[in-house]
């Protein structure tokens, strides 16, 4: 008798031998950590296990990789509200921003929108490095930019797109103090490279509590940094999507009403630190089999790092690892550990405590996980309508 066995039965019968033999790790760890220790000088000295494996260094995340402050760039072009649409008008200016000289700084300049009421029915395109967006205001006194038109399409647009650069230089942005409301999808999607996205807040989503929606801060790039913000009913209010490669950082955020669970969504995101967040759903990286659209294991490499939620599930897959290091349900059940946060400390490891004050104040410092930057930044929120300003 003759038995014939197929190449791609023996291929699938070897990766699942191969498999079986990856071991996966979760570690957990509540009020200290053996992961590593401070030396004398006060530097994260590593342990690894017999592989060598050690917690990632996260600290080359967001604008130039810490490694420059985000600037103040001067103002060349400024616009006042008008009684219609502004899309035109708003990108013939980043346009004509974007057709000027780069300086010295590597800046072209920043277009102004003064205080008042801006109307865009479309998308607004940043095509060329070296060019910003602001706003005037901390309120609704300030530049509001409203999102016009509700058909199919339109509900599902960008409002403001960054790239891709029609100069091929590579892209370094900062998304800074913006506040939204009614978003359906987002209010920041981070798909490139090295953005930081810092100090904002939305305060609520129009759309239904499903599947595809409220993606509050969402990154599906690589080397983005996310901190001091604060979502209001989002469903994965702090989350990565499918094949993200990290690393990646959540630092100091918080989420009110939560709907659904932050972290990892789908399709193997590697190498998330979430640090000192804090959720009123359960935080998870996980096997997710076929929720949604299939989305299988959700994450590898993903760090919980005093962070604050009801529940943590978090399971790595087969040769990956994943950490739950000073996480609980609470402040005050002494999980917490030290240095109060992982990315502050590499990045003082770094580049030093002067990086690390370019990123938050002592204060700020001093206050991590008690989120006390939060009422200050909502007396500054308070909007009766759609709203978004940078």
């Amino acid at each position: 008798m003759t038995v014939k066995i197929s190449a791609h039965l023996i291929v699938c019968i070897a990766l699942l031998v191969f498999q079986g033999n990856l071991k996966a790790q979760t570690i957990v760890e509540r009020g200290t950590s053996k992961l590593y220790r401070l030396d004398p000088s006060g530097k994260l000295v590593y342990s690894k296990d017999t592989k060598g494996n050690r917690l990632p260094d996260f600290s080359h995340v967001g604008y130039h990789s810490g490694e420059r402050a985000i600037p103040h760039v001067p103002v060349k072009i400024t616009l006042e509200p008008s009684q219609g649409d502004d899309t035109r008008r708003i990108q013939d200016a980043l346009d004509k921003l974007g057709a000027l000289p780069l300086g010295q700084s590597g800046h072209r300049g920043a277009l102004l929108l003064k205080r008042g009421v801006y109307r865009v029915d479309g998308t607004l395109m940043i095509n060329h490095s070296g060019t910003v967006l602001r706003g005037q205001g901390n309120g609704p006194d300030g530049s509001v930019v409203i999102a016009t038109g509700y058909d199919d399409y339109k509900y599902k647009r960008a409002l403001i797109k960054v790239g891709p650069k029609s100069d091929g230089l590579q892209p370094h942005t900062s998304h800074r103090y913006f506040t939204g409301n009614y978003f359906g999808w987002s209010l920041v999607s981070a798909s490139g490279k090295r953005a930081t996205v810092q100090d904002c807040a939305n305060l609520g989503h129009a759309s239904k509590i499903a599947g595809g929606r409220r993606y509050t801060f969402m990154i599906d790039g690589q080397l983005n940094l996310v901190q001091r913000c604060l979502a209001y009913n989002g469903r994965h209010e702090f989350v990565t999507q499918a094949r993200t490669a990290g690393p990646n950082v959540f630092v100091d955020c918080i989420g009110f009403d939560s709907k659904s669970s932050a972290g990892p969504h789908h399709r193997y995101s590697v190498g998330t630190l979430f640090d000192n967040v804090k959720s009123e759903r359960p935080m998870e990286s996980r096997f997710r089999g076929n929720s949604g659209t299939g989305h299988d294991w959700a994450g590898t490499q993903t760090c919980f790092y005093n962070c604050v939620a009801p529940g943590f599930e978090v399971k790595a897959p087969p040769g990956g690892i994943s950490w739950v290091i000073g996480s609980g349900k609470n402040d005050e059940e002494g999980a917490r550990v030290t240095p109060a946060s992982l990315y502050y400390q590499q990045v003082q490891d770094r580049l030093g405590k002067g990086a690390l004050d370019r990123l938050a104040t002592a204060e700020q410092r001093k206050d991590l996980g008690k989120y006390l930057w939060v009422k200050e930044r909502l007396k500054k929120s308070l909007w009766g309508q759609s709203a978004i300003r940078h």
